[in-house]
């Protein structure tokens, strides 16, 4: 399958924190018969597969990349049907209101609203909306109708789709991280030279969760962690304040606010790259953080090292990436696992 469709199915499917079904059960069906991928579901829901390759590396190597994607959380039904909700995982509520969401795993439509204009008050037509103020409706008439088809911890999840804009760009919900899932599916799929393991893990934005377990039961000597990272290069943010940059290529990390990367493995990506002519780019800023904080630390430990697609917009419905280091990611990925030989 083409990658831009395998990106594009993946991201269309609900996968909020605690309820990454849909998304490990399409997975599944993705890897289903093949010989070479020895597929197990742990007791949190991590999808774990050993791949068999020609040869077995030296040190041993786990990929991770986390299922799961920011949304909310149902915690009330007013009696009017109008349901009140809680954020999962790191959702401004900036990005929330009038945006068109999906409700439970049935995906119910839905639509998270504010009080209009007309109706607030001056320092309120000045402020962030605050979550407090806002609902989901689902066209609901009253709480007896809205409990017919909502359940109280039912997950809600953006409804934008995949879709291609501009002079290759993408923009999709959950780009974070059904990017990462799509590569180490794409991995898993080929032929590979040295055999690893793959975790696609869950509940990555509720604290790294999910790593943590499948780390610990891998305890891998090395791990590779797919992800997406901040790209802030909009107006008003110069220099080191863009962080990194839509079109510049796969960030490799060398230190983030959970992490220090090992600069053995950082030069060795760095000179993958190069010997391939692909640009890559660092963060100029020390900031995030992603499962490599939780792989690193299980079990007797290991070191890590990680590659993202810098992303605009992150954690919102519409988050923003380049076609061209979408490619440049995955081809850097499979170079890396290639030569795991020489870690």
């Amino acid at each position: 399958m083409e990658l831009t469709q395998r990106i594009r199915e993946l991201t269309a499917l609900p996968g909020v924190s605690g309820q990454e079904d849909a998304v490990r059960e399409y997975l599944l069906r993705a890897l289903q018969g093949r010989e070479d991928c020895d597929c197990r579901v742990d007791a949190l829901g991590n999808l774990i597969v050993k791949k068999t390759g020609r040869q077995t590396p030296a040190k041993s190597l786990l990929i991770t990349a986390h299922m799961d994607e920011v949304g909310y959380l149902i915690t009330y039904i007013e009696d009017s049907g109008l349901l009140r909700f809680a954020p999962v995982g790191g959702v401004s509520p900036e990005v929330m209101a009038g945006k068109r969401v999906y409700v439970g795993q049935k995906l119910l439509p839905g639509l998270v609203g504010l009080k209009a204009v007309h109706q607030q008050k001056a320092a309120e037509r000045t402020a962030p909306p605050e979550a407090d103020n806002l609902y989901i409706d689902i066209g609901a008439k009253s709480r007896e109708e809205a409990e017919a088809a909502v359940t109280l911890g039912d997950r809600v999840s953006f409804a934008q789709n995949y879709a291609r804009f501009g002079e290759g760009f993408v923009r999709a919900k959950a780009l974070d991280n059904r990017l990462g899932c799509a590569f180490l599916l794409e991995l898993l799929l080929s032929e590979s030279e040295y055999s690893f393991t793959g975790a696609f893990t869950v509940q990555e934005e509720n604290g790294c969760i999910g790593a943590k377990a499948a780390a610990g039961s891998v305890q891998p000597d090395i791990g590779l962690i797919l992800e997406t990272t901040t790209a802030s290069d909009l107006p008003g943010n110069d220099g080191a304040k863009k962080v990194s940059v839509v079109g510049a290529g796969p960030v490799i990390s060398y230190m983030d606010r959970g992490t220090i990367y090992p600069r053995r493995l950082t030069r060795w990506l760095e000179q993958l790259a190069a010997e391939a002519g692909i640009s890559t780019q660092k963060k100029t800023l020390i900031a995030g953080g992603n499962e490599a904080r939780t792989v690193q630390t299980a079990g007797a430990g290991s070191e890590v090292m990680g590659i993202s697609v810098a992303c605009r917009y992150l954690h919102s419905q519409a988050v923003t990436a380049s076609e061209r280091d979408v490619e440049d990611t995955l081809r850097l990925v499979r170079l890396a696992v290639s030569r795991a030989g020489e870690l």
